[in-house]
């Protein structure tokens, strides 16, 4: 799977920019301001609604405008093509899949799955629980189809549940839903992490990490207890609780090595490296269970990881065959073992020029 063309709209410092891309590397490099991130950041939004760099839109648009565009032309690995395109404003979003407007966005994420690779990429691993949660259900969202149906149904109930709570009304209704799909998310998720920890810590190995790593799941309640047993009980409390504190919404994936949690025990520089494996580990685990590729977004690579490891992560990227798209300060500071391999992009004054 591969973007053979993107076009954005009135996002940032574009006002009507068509960009033809081709499979493997692409490394777009100027200086900063000059709009690399945002080109990066326009494929995110098109492929999820949001933006790695967590902007609002108010702060996407462009100064004066009043409407966001991104459109692209997608290739399959099976040959299909997709057109996607949404067409964004203050108060209304128009999502559409090969001239159909669709309803989810969900629709463009699978057509188009994309992870980023950015300055923050450590907080995967620093950052609270939700930060993992999240890496989770990226994941099993794109390996694994009722995956989305009990996150949509877990997530409804959890809403209604918390809104019957905080205004003291029966919310014992809402139990039976979530304790079935709360239940098979929670199996699901520990299928994930076990499937996923060899591969995680094959990867690290090929980075030098220098320890084993440990993923430890833990589902948001008391273990070996039936979620729909702690869901009555919280019901049960005296006075009544004002959101539901049990379930899957209440997961965490702990870290370790060594013995330690890695959070607590660990380096930047190694923290770094261990959120680009676990973001490398699901694009081989995409690979090697669905034969999907994946679509990277990597912003300024060099600046969070030293020459070695920079060129062994491109290396890797290659052999899953993940279109890559990089921004960099210095072309010089992208160090890859076949120069002639990667596209080179030159962005300045909003102006991107393909450079031969």
């Amino acid at each position: 799977m591969h973007l053979s063309q993107i076009t954005l709209q009135n996002l940032r410092c574009f006002n009507d920019l068509t960009l033809d891309l081709e499979p493997g590397i692409s490394v777009f490099y100027g200086q900063n301001g000059a709009g690399k991130t945002s080109i990066l950041e326009a494929i995110d939004f098109l492929s999820r609604g949001k933006s790695f760099r967590g902007a609002q839109f108010s702060d996407m648009v462009q100064h004066d405008q009043q409407k966001v565009m991104v459109t692209a032309q997608l290739q399959q690995d099976d040959g299909s093509a997709d057109r996607l395109g949404v067409l964004r404003d203050s108060k209304d979003t128009q999502i559409k899949c090969n001239g159909q407007v669709v309803k989810r966005w969900s629709e463009l994420a699978q057509r188009l799955p994309v992870l980023a690779i950015h300055p923050e990429s450590f907080q995967l691993v620093m950052g609270g629980p939700v930060e993992r949660r999240k890496f989770l259900d990226w994941g099993m969202f794109h390996v694994e189809p009722e995956y989305r149906r009990h996150l949509q149904i877990y997530s409804k109930a959890l809403a209604q549940r918390n809104l019957c709570l905080k205004e003291q009304m029966d919310a014992s209704p809402w139990n039976r839903p979530m304790a079935e799909s709360g239940e098979r998310i929670d199996a699901y998720r520990r299928h994930y992490c076990e499937e996923l920890t060899p591969l995680v810590n094959y990867i690290c190995d090929e980075l030098a990490l220098g320890a084993e790593i440990d993923l430890q799941y833990q589902g948001g309640w008391k273990e070996g207890k039936p979620l729909a047993e702690q869901l009555q009980l919280e019901l049960q409390q005296q006075p009544l609780p004002n959101f539901s504190g049990v379930g899957p919404h209440r997961a965490e994936l702990q870290i370790y090595w060594q013995g330690r949690k890695f959070s607590k025990s660990s380096s930047r520089g190694q923290q770094k490296i261990l959120a680009v494996a676990m973001r490398l580990a699901q694009s081989l685990y995409l690979y090697e269970t669905q034969e999907r590729t994946t679509l990277y977004l990597v912003d300024e690579l060099p600046a969070e990881l030293d020459t070695l490891r920079c060129e062994r992560i491109l290396s890797m990227l290659q052999e899953l065959d993940s279109q890559t798209l990089i921004t960099t300060v210095s072309a010089e500071s992208v160090k890859y073992p076949s120069l002639d391999a990667v596209n080179w992009f030159h962005v300045e004054h909003q102006q991107v020029k393909a450079v031969l």
